[in-house]
């Protein structure tokens, strides 16, 4: 018993939706991880900048090392 093409040409649009279905949700785990990254860099780059200023200003305490 043959198998139609109609029948494969079915599984083939079937196949073709659940990879563009899983690509999308690709780029958005990978967008998702890019913002993350990008919050996180700046945050920590601010957090040296506006601590980092205060820092050589205090007095060297014996001991402190």
């Amino acid at each position: 018993m043959a198998i139609g093409w109609k029948v494969l040409f079915g599984y083939a649009v079937i196949y073709r939706s659940v990879v563009m279905e899983n690509l999308q949700y690709a780029a958005d785990i990978a967008l998702g991880f890019l913002s993350y990254f990008i919050c996180i860099f700046v945050f920590i780059n601010l957090w040296g900048y506006v601590y980092g200023e205060v820092m050589p200003s205090l007095p060297d305490i014996p001991g402190n090392r």
